[in-house]
């Protein structure tokens, strides 16, 4: 049985509130599944070629585990532990009001502990693990593609961070990020999403001593799908 409406609300945003307070877990997962599958499918129609599931398969398990998952109990642990106490010790003198400061503190804490962390090295563990690459081709792509990644991420991040910690509830925060998070996964998928044994192989090693050559061949070869990463946290 779900809850009464909220005053105010429209049905459909009272439905998922409802959903929210009684399910919180199931409805973020969920919610996550179905907005990954939606944008790459939408991607995936104006490629050329079959339908991947395998690529839909590691964009729907890395969301479902992350943006379900892993935000929906580490979130809590965020908001209580980022309270803006570093900040008002170390920019007291900015006079900035309490709430910017909590807000602040808590991007901070989640684009330089969490998502360099944990969302990249799971995002590249999961779908390589799904698109059937190797450990060492996943860690691979991650070496080649970190620190563009991370700055991409804060990028766009930051100001919808700061405003989502700024004005938003709890209750909302995992849904916040996975709306806004629709977009980029269609960026994502578009950019990223064709990676799988060919086209990520690494080269074999042949014994020769020219390892320059075989490092840049190797670079080459698993960063190439991944060149122009754009990212969603």
């Amino acid at each position: 049985m779900f809850l009464p409406a909220a005053p105010g609300l429209p049905a459909a945003a009272a439905f998922y509130s409802s959903a929210l307070a009684l399910h919180p877990l199931e409805t973020k997962a969920a919610t996550a599944a179905l907005l990954s599958v939606t944008s790459d499918a939408l991607v995936q129609r104006r490629e050329a070629g079959g339908y991947d599931v395998k690529r839909t398969a590691a964009f729907a398990i890395f969301n479902v585990a992350y943006k379900g998952f892993f935000l929906h109990f580490s979130l809590p642990i965020l908001f209580a532990v980022c309270q803006g106490n570093v900040l008002k010790n170390v920019a007291g003198s900015l006079h900035l009001a309490d709430s910017v400061l909590v807000a602040l503190e808590r991007t901070i804490a989640n684009q330089l502990v969490v998502v360099p962390l944990v969302f990249f090295p799971l995002f590249f563990a999961v779908t390589g693990c799904v698109q059937g690459l190797s450990a060492a081709q996943s860690m691979q792509r991650l070496r080649e593609n970190y620190l563009p990644m991370c700055w991409s991420s804060m990028k766009f991040w930051v100001p919808v961070q700061i405003a989502q910690f700024l004005w938003l509830p709890l209750k909302w925060q995992v849904s916040c990020v996975q709306a806004v998070s629709f977009v980029w996964n269609m960026v994502l998928s578009s950019l990223c999403g064709n990676c799988n044994e060919d086209s990520c192989a690494l080269p074999r090693y042949d014994g020769d001593d020219d390892d320059d050559d075989d490092d840049d061949e190797i670079a080459s070869s698993v960063s190439a799908p991944c060149s122009a990463f754009v990212v969603y946290s």
